[in-house]
């Protein structure tokens, strides 16, 4: 829906050679204007532990919690949670599927006294067309063909003949 500006080229665990179509290296700022472009979180940390408890990772107590891996893009690939005993990592799709109300891959996560804050960018999975920007392109004048052309780098057009 609105890629926060991510460069999909960036991304790592993506085969751009089966799928070159979506490594765009160009930055998308059409979408900034959107009130979806950034977000932000909280959980008290009792909820944040609630919500983790369907993981096989016993999380008794939040001491710290940080991202511990994040590709060039700016997607998390893990998250380390230190409690009073051990060190727990999630993976980032992970905890993006244990916490409801993150809109995206691609975070930051601090825990501030009693709270968890997450701040964002972006909505969904930041690969193809953002059509938050698409929107806005449109919207200045650019033609269907161009912003296919900007989110989906190297694709050809051509009209197909119909065989009856």
């Amino acid at each position: 829906s609105c890629c926060g500006s991510i460069i999909p080229a960036h991304m790592e665990g993506i085969d751009f050679r089966q799928k070159p179509y979506l490594a765009r290296t160009n930055e998308c700022t059409f979408c900034k204007p959107c009130k979806i472009y950034s977000w932000k979180i909280e959980y008290s940390v009792q909820e944040l532990k609630e919500l983790l408890t369907d993981s096989d990772k016993k999380i008794d107590t939040i001491e710290k919690i940080a991202i511990s891996k994040k590709d060039m893009a700016g997607v998390v690939h893990e998250i380390l949670i230190k409690t009073a005993q051990d060190e727990h990592f999630f993976t980032g799709k992970e905890f993006y599927s244990l916490v409801s109300k993150i809109k995206s891959y691609c975070y930051d996560i601090e825990k501030i006294g009693k709270k968890i804050v997450i701040k964002g960018k972006g909505y969904g999975h930041h690969l193809g067309i953002c059509q938050w920007g698409a929107r806005n392109m449109v919207a200045s004048g650019w033609d269907f063909q161009k912003i296919l052309k900007f989110y989906y780098p190297g694709s050809v057009f051509m009209k197909l003949k119909t065989i009856i």
